[in-house]
């Protein structure tokens, strides 16, 4: 009896015990702009609350007939880059900054508009989702990927594929602007393609990701979120990882306002875990049917509107500009281009085959790590149970891998095995 008792007693404290040592930090707000902010917070759980803001965007240019249906928007060259969506022809058009003045036109031999409805870019990619899905029927999504320098130096161009399903999409039953399988949003970052939809029903969105290259695949399901309307584009500032998506909120007869969500400071490949900031934009006046968002890394932020037409109210295609950088705190968030490296652990040898040695101060011991890949995957987890832990990363396939200590700052080390 004696040495049960020992053993409850063990448990209670080890219950008590561990999770102080495994977090090791307060958790908490950590945003001093949130109505919530904790200043003794040191690690931020994605709680934060934010007051209503509304801001409007400066106009910047009506935009040319030819694209009154913008649906996407990119940066390179000293242009900015659209698409018109549904049924129009397969043309990216390069525009002037300033004036919206359509420069250049590039034609896509091998392709065609079904409904391309969003850009992202990586280094030295452009990817083209026409993956509009308005009846929520299709069985033809597809990504149509571009060399990102040739843009300016070609007027016709062939593109690779990307043809893609949702990996939980089991109903095809047609249902125009009533389903859940819509998307008009991606970015790129890491070597992945980060996709959110555009739910109808619900005016929800949910977050998919996929491999970054041609090939045939099913969008991997990771997250969802009650974004309080119908988000239509995407954009991630590549240095901090900040996300930016914007949509706009039906109010009935036509009627609708604009918006943007900024999320950061989330953890490592998970956009919807961190900050979430909603911001208004106005209403069709001040931005067209909003549809495409992009964001430098200073927070400048452009964004692209349908022309839109209401009984004998009509506004043509909008260029808009917002600067966002007072909204949000930058520099917060890891991604492939901005890891926060550590100093106080490590793991050999790298590249690897088979076991590798991970390596941590007496700080570290009980902390919590995680194994992901690129696209956000967790494919090993444990915790550091001494200065030195063995790890058998044989069942990994070849690429490359982050470990992360999600509770001490999303700390990372790459990992390669060849």
């Amino acid at each position: 009896m004696v040495i049960i008792w020992k053993w409850v007693l063990f448990i209670i404290v080890v219950a008590l015990i561990l999770p102080g040592l495994a977090l090791g930090q307060t958790w908490g707000c950590t945003d001093p702009q949130a109505l919530n902010y904790m200043a003794d917070a040191t690690f931020n759980d994605g709680s934060c609350v934010y007051p209503v803001t509304s801001v409007l965007p400066t106009a910047v240019a009506n935009l040319d007939a030819k694209i009154s249906e913008t649906s996407g928007l990119a940066f390179h060259d000293g242009l900015a880059w659209t698409v018109n969506d549904s049924g129009n022809t397969p043309v990216i058009y390069g525009l002037d900054t300033l004036s919206g003045s359509i420069l250049h036109e590039v034609v896509l031999a091998n392709a065609t508009n079904i409904d391309w409805e969003c850009l992202a870019q990586g280094e030295n990619q452009l990817f083209i989702g026409d993956f509009g899905n308005n009846n929520g029927n299709r069985t033809n999504l597809q990504v149509l990927i571009i060399d990102l320098d040739s843009l300016t130096k070609a007027d016709t161009l062939w593109a690779e594929v990307l043809n893609f399903n949702y990996e939980d999409q089991t109903d095809y039953t047609p249902a125009s602007n009533a389903n859940e399988y819509d998307a008009e949003a991606f970015y790129f970052a890491g070597d992945s393609l980060h996709l959110f939809t555009k739910n109808w029903l619900s005016q929800t969105t949910r977050y998919y990701t996929l491999p970054a290259v041609a090939g045939t695949y099913s969008a991997r399901l990771k997250d969802s979120f009650d974004c309080d309307g119908l988000i239509t584009g995407a954009s991630i500032d590549e240095v901090s990882g900040a996300v930016v998506l914007c949509g706009y909120k039906p109010l009935g007869f036509g009627l609708y306002n604009s918006f943007l969500w900024l999320l950061w400071d989330y953890p490592f490949y998970q956009p919807l875990q961190g900050n979430k900031r909603r911001i208004g934009c106005g209403t069709p006046l001040n931005t067209g049917q909003l549809e495409a968002v992009w964001m430098n890394p200073a927070g400048k932020t452009w964004m692209t509107g349908e022309a839109i037409s209401l009984g004998g109210f009509s506004q043509p295609a909008k260029l808009t500009f917002l600067d966002l950088s007072p909204f949000y705190m930058k520099g917060t968030t890891p991604t492939n281009q901005g890891l926060v490296y550590s100093t106080n652990w490590s793991i050999y040898p790298n590249p690897a085959h088979g076991y590798v040695t991970l390596t941590a101060d007496k700080s570290l011991v009980g902390t919590y790590w995680s194994c992901s890949t690129t696209s956000g995957q967790i494919v090993m987890s444990g915790h550091i149970s001494g200065i030195t832990n063995t790890i058998n990363t044989a069942q990994l396939p070849s690429g490359i891998y982050y470990f992360t200590l999600p509770e001490r700052a999303n700390q990372v080390i790459k990992l390669v095995i060849p």
